[in-house]
Formats: C-alpha cells, sequence, structure tokens
C-alpha cells in the first residue's frame, strides 16, 4: 500500500503507514477487480459449462474421491505393516499414505520407496489397480 499511495496524501509522515481512508480506498480498488473477475466467469459460456458438468456429476466425483481415499488408506497401511522392518522410510502409518497417494497418483518422486521383495511387489500391483482405475 505504501507505494501505491506515493509521499503525499494518506501517508503519515511519524510513521510512515497509511491512514484508514487511503487504506478503505485501495481496498476498494482490489474489490473492483475481484467484481470484474467475476463478471468474467459469469460471460465465459466455456467455464459456466465446466462448473456446470462439475455441479452435475457431484456424486460421481465424490465417489471417486472416496475410492481413492479408501485406497490410499488400505494401500498405505499394507506398505507401512510390510516395509515396517526392513525400511526406515516407513516411520507411520501417515507417512505410507504419503508414498500411497504419490504411487495412486503415478507421480513416484521417489524418496520413499520399497526395500523388500514383498514390498516391491505390492507397490506393482498398487500402481497397476491405480493405472486400470484411473484410465
Amino acid at each position: 500500500y505504501d507505494t501505491l499511495a506515493g509521499e503525499r496524501g494518506g501517508v503519515d509522515e511519524g510513521s510512515g503507514h497509511l491512514d484508514n481512508s487511503t487504506v478503505s480506498i485501495l481496498r476498494l480498488f482490489r474489490m473492483a477487480r475481484v467484481a470484474r473477475g467475476l463478471k468474467l466467469i459469469r460471460r465465459s459460456r466455456r467455464l459456466l459449462l465446466i462448473f456446470k458438468i462439475l455441479f452435475e456429476c457431484k456424486q460421481e466425483l465424490s465417489l471417486l474421491l472416496f475410492v481413492w481415499l479408501i485406497g490410499t488408506i488400505v494401500s498405505g497401511s499394507i506398505m507401512f505393516f510390510i516395509e515396517e522392518q526392513s525400511n526406515k522410510e516407513y516411520v507411520s502409518i501417515l507417512e505410507s499414505c504419503y508414498w500411497a497417494i504419490i504411487t495412486i497418483g503415478t507421480i513416484g518422486y521417489g524418496n520413499i520407496s520399497p526395500l523388500s521383495g514383498v514390498g516391491m511387489i505390492i507397490a506393482t500391483v498398487i500402481i497397476f489397480c491405480s493405472m486400470i482405475f484411473l484410465t
């Protein structure tokens, strides 16, 4: 706000801060920008179509999110109990669920990976199941 107000008009010389009237005017300009953006959204037919489709498919999307959440918790828990003894990277079920999110989303950062043979086989099955689920 200080750079917008300049050296005069609304800046207290002693502290260098804006007074309340200047801040109110600047907030009004910010609200005008937000209102202009909302008008643009209202006039965009394609964006309205996307919102309409999302609203009409909310049951399907919520089911997809629920299945994804259950898959994350189950696969993260399985990997934690398999890799708990042999791998120091799996310190909690929450860390394993992080691994599951990265794996199910097919991102694969590589910062956490299974070391045991059983863990690698389970991870491969989880990857294939997630690929089938996402298509």
